[in-house]
C-alpha cells in the first residue's frame, strides 16, 4: 500500500512545475499593482502564496491574505512572491513550497 508521503514524493516534479507556473502568474499580476498596496510588514512589495496538497494528491494554489483560506486540510507550504522576482527566485520558491509540503506529510506519518 502506498503511503501519502510516497504519493506526494512521486508527484514532486509535477508539483514544482505547476507551482512555478502559478508563481509566474502571481508575479506578473503583482507587477500591475501599486507597490504600497502589496507591501509586507517591512514595506517590501510582495504577495503571500501557498501550496495545499491533500492526501489523495489533489493540490491547490492560493495567493493573497491567508485569513480567507477556508479549507485547512492537507499539507501546506507558504512563501512570498515579489513583483521583482526573477525566474530563478520563482523556481527556488516553488521548490521551497513543495519541500514544506513533503516535510509536513513526513511528520504526519
Amino acid at each position: 500500500m502506498t503511503t501519502t508521503l510516497e504519493t506526494l514524493e512521486a508527484m514532486e516534479s509535477e508539483l514544482q512545475q505547476e507551482t512555478y507556473r502559478f508563481l509566474q502568474s502571481v508575479r506578473d499580476d503583482a507587477q500591475t499593482y501599486n507597490p504600497e498596496d502589496i507591501a509586507d510588514e517591512e514595506g517590501n512589495p510582495s504577495i503571500d502564496v501557498r501550496l495545499q496538497v491533500l492526501g489523495d494528491g489533489t493540490y491547490y494554489h492560493h495567493s493573497g491574505d491567508a485569513q480567507y483560506d477556508t479549507d485547512h486540510s492537507g499539507f501546506w507550504g507558504a512563501g512570498r512572491v515579489a513583483p521583482t522576482d526573477d525566474d530563478v527566485a520563482l523556481i527556488e520558491t516553488a521548490r521551497d513550497l513543495v519541500e514544506q509540503v513533503l516535510d509536513s506529510a513526513a511528520q504526519s506519518e
